[in-house]
């Protein structure tokens, strides 16, 4: 069985490795986004919602969410963006970009168990502008 969890732990630790590595295609894919439209944006955001959770990039998942529902309120609104709104959203995506400096949240056991790790409080993935207060 030891065996079965090495091979485990293994094939997780690669596709962690994968994610990290595609991460910055995948936020220049959102960039892209931005010309063509907000609901592009916000399904590849929700996207990336997922797959860091998965991955434990919290702070990554947290920040693309803020981004989702940013978009998403925007086109429910079924008015046309202002460029505030446009500044709003490359802010969010500047922080997406140092989200995927920061490690996963989490590290693996020797029996391939996940131990989410007590990160300090931290200011990335806040809203742009925001008080720390809140």
């Amino acid at each position: 069985m030891s065996n079965g969890t090495n091979d485990s732990q293994a094939k997780l630790a690669a596709l962690e490795a994968t994610f990290a590595a595609k991460l910055p295609d995948k936020i220049r894919e959102i960039e892209d986004a931005v010309g063509d439209s907000l609901e592009a944006v916000r399904g590849l955001a929700h996207k990336l919602v997922g797959s860091a959770g998965t991955f434990g990039f919290s702070n990554l998942g947290y920040t693309a969410q803020k981004l989702e529902l940013f978009c998403q309120s925007l086109t429910e609104k079924n008015k046309k963006p202002s460029d505030d709104d446009f500044k709003q959203i490359n802010e969010w995506i500047s922080m997406l970009c140092e989200c995927a400096k920061i490690a996963p949240s989490h590290k693996r056991t020797k029996r391939g168990e996940l131990e989410v790790r007590n990160s300090p409080k931290s200011t990335v993935g806040k809203p742009p502008n925001s008080s720390p207060s809140g």
